[in-house]
């Protein structure tokens, strides 16, 4: 009896042992890119939780009466020897981090590693200050452990701790987290190309309007802008004053700023052909220092944020030739 039970017990253990080579190997033997963590539709996913020592990023799908649109807040945490509170950033995400959504939404994997020993978890950086992914779809949320770097490809080792199989993601779906504050920022003022959609014009300003119409050429860069009174005369400080516009790009975004407390420069809108609105720009100064700081306002990036002076100030001048 004891003879049969210990040939059951070493075929249970060769068993598993054969289990976990062929998962391990079905995994490897898979082409890179084709191993699937899950399988779900961008629209699905609600947000991307990226956690590290002394920094937290979420990257959060959100729709508005524009459309969808990402929000990157990064919260940095201070010393707790310290008074001091926890830094938080936010602002709107650009084309990278719309990438990452449908990345996260149906993540596919350079590598399955398969599961891995306490060993292979000390040789991937799992075991040791280690960065946590949670990706929420819906009801559902999928956790995943951030190890350490692939030697030469700079792709990371990641764990799944529920199944303890590892994979290796590809490099930017982590970089891109660690460092959001600087490479996930929507710059552009408007979306690109939105003068494609562009008909006319209006700026305002404090008591004057004007409206521009644009005159598309045979190539984007080769339109010009003239006034629906004297059409088919190009209005060159128009086009030169929209060339600037079309040139702001915005350094951070300020949610919480209160508009009123600013000057109000200009309001540039937008329409098409059918007079449909497109976008919206606000251009606005705070004074209060020593020299002039600008700030715009749009439909696009929906908070205010901060534009190069460098670029804002001629527009301010330009304003005062238009009308």
């Amino acid at each position: 009896m004891r003879i049969v039970v210990t040939h059951a017990l070493v075929l249970l253990a060769a068993l598993a042992v054969a289990y976990q080579t062929w998962s391990r190997e079905d995994d490897a033997t898979s082409s890179p890119g084709t191993v699937s963590l899950w399988d779900r539709e961008p629209e699905d996913l609600t947000r991307i939780v990226y956690q590290t020592s002394g920094r937290r990023v979420s990257v959060e799908r959100r729709e508005d009466d524009t459309g969808a649109f990402v929000w990157v807040s990064v919260t940095i945490d201070r010393d707790t020897t310290t008074a001091a509170p926890d830094s938080v950033i936010e602002f709107p995400g650009d084309d990278q981090a719309h990438d990452l959504i449908e990345a996260y939404a149906a993540p596919r994997a350079i590598r399955g590693l398969g599961a891995i020993d306490t060993q292979s978890q000390e040789e991937f950086g799992l075991i040791e200050n280690t960065a946590t992914l949670r990706i929420e779809l819906g009801d559902d949320a999928h956790i995943l452990r951030v190890g350490g770097i692939v030697f030469a490809s700079g792709d990371r080792y990641v764990q799944d701790p529920e199944s303890g199989r590892a994979y290796i993601l590809p490099a930017r779906m982590v970089s891109s987290l660690h460092s959001a504050e600087g490479v996930l920022v929507e710059r552009a003022v408007h979306p690109p190309p939105i003068l494609e959609r562009v008909a006319h014009v209006t700026v305002r300003t404090n008591g004057d309007k004007r409206t521009i119409r644009r005159v598309a050429g045979a190539t984007a860069n080769s339109a010009t802008w003239d006034l629906p009174e004297e059409p088919g005369r190009p209005n060159q400080t128009f086009a030169t004053f929209m060339e600037r516009v079309e040139r702001l790009s915005v350094m951070n975004y300020v949610p919480n700023l209160n508009l009123d407390d600013l000057d109000f420069l200009a309001s540039i809108e937008y329409s098409d052909e059918d007079g449909f609105p497109v976008d919206r720009l606000e251009l606005y100064r705070s004074s209060q220092g020593d020299e002039p700081v600008y700030y715009v306002a749009t439909d696009y990036t929906r908070v205010p944020g901060r534009v190069y002076s460098g670029l804002a100030e001629p527009l301010d001048e330009d304003l005062s030739q238009l009308f």
